[in-house]
């Protein structure tokens, strides 16, 4: 039964305001109004929407998207006429980890594991550990072909490859080995000088052996952090200042916590944020119902 929009009626105690009222939904064709003192809004973002994608967060460019079908953004239509406003829109639940054209992703953990990136020049552009896996999305964006080699030896590779995104890589055929930085040279088309010199290790920590594997990796958005803004008991803010009457707004509906831009997404952080606006709706409607 998906929802098509929101129920509205004109607000008593806020004069030119709108309250709402309740939803209609479809259900087998047939559109069906769901009337109710609160509404909640809790839907899922809008990352599998390139449109509103090029409208909130176009220097994102064309990442790769591994999220969930549902992120459409439904909300944003519904909220926009309330006087929602769209708060960090450009923070993301990126990942730089990707394995280009195979859509897969690596084991996280691999570039504390000893892992190296390097860009189609045989740069090495970037600290590996500097980053989080979100974090590090922007900088793979910024090299040439928005990709970059990852090279890590059989010890990183024993040390990560328990996790599901290693076997779903391995299976895909995104994951290659070479037996030396001679062979992972003619294997990737990049000098073999300059792939020694990028693989050489950085200070405090250890050198790479001999036989290593390798993928190429481009950027991807999972899901987005930003959304509407809302005071601290979940109600939609408008630019004035007033809140919606009859209207509660979480989930991925809701700006979470990551801040403006992806840089500050911290594992778990998206469902942690959904996790306590649920709880201070419910807390709240829940005391209503029962006093």
């Amino acid at each position: 039964a998906p929802v098509r929009r929101l129920l509205t009626e004109a607000d008593p105690e806020q004069p030119g305001q709108e309250r709402v009222v309740g939803f209609v939904a479809e259900q087998n064709g047939t559109p069906v109004e769901v009337r109710a003192m609160t509404t909640v809004v809790a839907t899922d973002g809008f990352a599998n929407s390139p449109e509103l994608m090029q409208r909130f967060a176009s220097s994102l460019g064309t990442p790769f998207y591994g999220g969930v079908s549902t992120s459409t953004g439904d909300s944003i239509a519904w909220l926009e006429p309330l006087g929602a406003q769209w708060t960090h829109m450009e923070a993301c639940l990126r990942h730089g980890q990707v394995t280009l054209g195979h859509g897969t992703r690596v084991n996280p953990a691999l570039p504390w594991a000893g892992a190296v990136l390097v860009n189609a020049d045989g740069e090495r552009f970037v600290d590996e550990q500097a980053h989080g896996y979100s974090g590090l999305a922007g900088r793979i964006q910024a090299q040439p072909g928005e990709r970059a080699l990852m090279v890590w030896d059989e010890q990183a590779m024993a040390e990560t490859i328990t996790s599901e995104m290693m076997r779903e890589s391995l299976a895909a055929g995104a994951i290659h080995e070479a037996a030396d930085v001679a062979d992972l040279a003619r294997q990737v088309g990049i000098d073999a000088d300059r792939l020694t010199v990028a693989l050489r290790p950085l200070e405090g920590r250890r050198p790479q052996t001999r036989r290593v594997h390798h993928t190429w990796l481009t950027h991807g958005v999972l899901t987005t952090q930003g959304g509407a803004l809302v005071d601290t008991r979940c109600r939609l803010v408008r630019a004035d200042g007033s809140t919606v009457t009859g209207l509660r707004v979480g989930g991925g509906s809701a700006v979470g916590t990551a801040g403006p831009g992806s840089e500050g997404y911290s594992s778990g952080s998206g469902i942690l944020a959904a996790f306590g606006a649920g709880w201070i709706i419910g807390e709240e409607l829940a005391g209503r119902v029962t006093s």
